[in-house]
């Protein structure tokens, strides 16, 4: 094996990460998975409403992206009324109904949520529920994790955008 090169396997990056370096990136269109979510979502509510944005944490340019296209498709629709955005810094349920709690305290007027993660999704889902309006604002996830897909069948999450990574691949010579 001496003088034969190889290469390690590598993990896929689907975010970059400030000041990080990477030799192979895999990357998901997040951009265009939050506008055909934020269409989905303009669609689900026949173009008006107020509507709450739940956003990754803005130092990862998966969020950054995800909160362009998700603006790119509501500037389109000016009887959609974007009335909050708040951040995720870690993408969880816990901070999805932290931020949803704040929303609605605010924002009672709310009809929409558009979330950065199926996380963030569930939590709002949480926070909505608690307050007693289950079933009354539409909310879109994006990730297609599996809580989120189980979410969606059981009429919970209007729906989710997947970002898959396939494979891991190895590179030997």
């Amino acid at each position: 094996m001496s003088g034969d090169r190889v290469f390690q396997p590598y993990e896929d990056v689907v975010a970059e990460l400030p000041d990080a370096v990477a030799r192979s990136t895999i990357r998901v269109d997040d951009t265009g998975g939050a506008q055909l979510g934020a269409e989905y979502l303009a669609s689900m509510i026949g173009g008006q409403g107020a509507v709450a944005h739940l956003q990754g944490a803005l130092a990862v340019r998966t969020a950054v992206n995800r909160a362009q296209g998700f603006r790119a498709v509501m500037a389109r629709y000016p009887q959609i009324r974007l009335v909050y955005e708040g951040e995720g810094a870690d993408w969880s349920q816990t901070m999805g109904q932290r931020l949803m709690r704040k929303t609605l305290l605010a924002h009672s007027e709310i009809t929409d949520v558009f979330a950065a993660s199926d996380g963030m999704a569930l939590g709002a889902l949480d926070a909505i529920a608690a307050v007693g309006r289950a079933g009354e604002v539409a909310v879109v996830g994006f990730d297609g994790q599996p809580e989120g897909l189980a979410a969606i069948h059981a009429c919970r999450l209007g729906a989710a955008w997947r970002s898959d990574v396939y494979r891991r691949p190895t590179y030997d010579r």
